[in-house]
């Protein structure tokens, strides 16, 4: 049974290891998905990194319909080189 209101990160996808010179910004795509019955909208995502080349980022997806799929796409550019 599906819940009437949920969302989830279904996957968060990027390239393992890069130059960092030549893999800069590196692209991360993360997978949101309504598996719920309801639409659900104003949904924030955030996501926070940590490490040499900390990284945080907030992005709001206005509408995500019932079994819909929405790809963010986030820039992360090194501080650090």
């Amino acid at each position: 049974m599906c819940p009437d209101f949920d969302v989830a990160a279904t996957g968060v996808f990027t390239l393992g290891k890069l130059p960092i010179e030549y893999g800069a910004p590196t692209v991360i795509s993360a997978n949101v998905q309504n598996p719920g019955l309801n639409t659900m909208t104003n949904v924030t995502v955030s996501m926070n990194l940590t490490g040499s080349n900390s990284f945080s980022d907030v992005q709001v997806i206005p509408s995500i319909a019932p079994g819909a799929n929405v790809v963010l796409i986030l820039l992360l550019i090194p501080s650090v080189f």
